[in-house]
């Protein structure tokens, strides 16, 4: 354990503690977040490793926006709510 930037006692790596909607928007999720490095994708990745999760094609990253890809016949972006608004037009 460590102090972090803001002073707040820390482990050192994000992690889901709950997850709040349908299992298969879920599974879309993870099936894009394990092309990225990025420590939240690594907590969605962590969270549930022996998820089946559908194959993830066309998958672009842009480093610190977000993620997006095509996830069994759906777009599926994940990022920050600017980047999510950006993508979605």
């Amino acid at each position: 354990l460590w102090l972090d930037k803001t002073g707040t006692v820390t482990q050192g790596h994000a992690r889901v503690v709950s997850f709040h909607g349908p299992d298969h928007v879920r599974a879309l999720v993870v099936a894009l977040e394990r092309y990225s490095t990025h420590p939240v994708a690594l907590a969605f990745t962590r969270a549930w490793p022996s998820l089946s999760a559908p194959h993830a094609s066309a998958v672009t990253q842009i480093v610190g926006r977000g993620i997006r890809g095509n996830v069994d016949g759906h777009h599926v972006v994940v990022g920050s709510p600017g980047f999510v608004r950006l993508v979605a037009e």
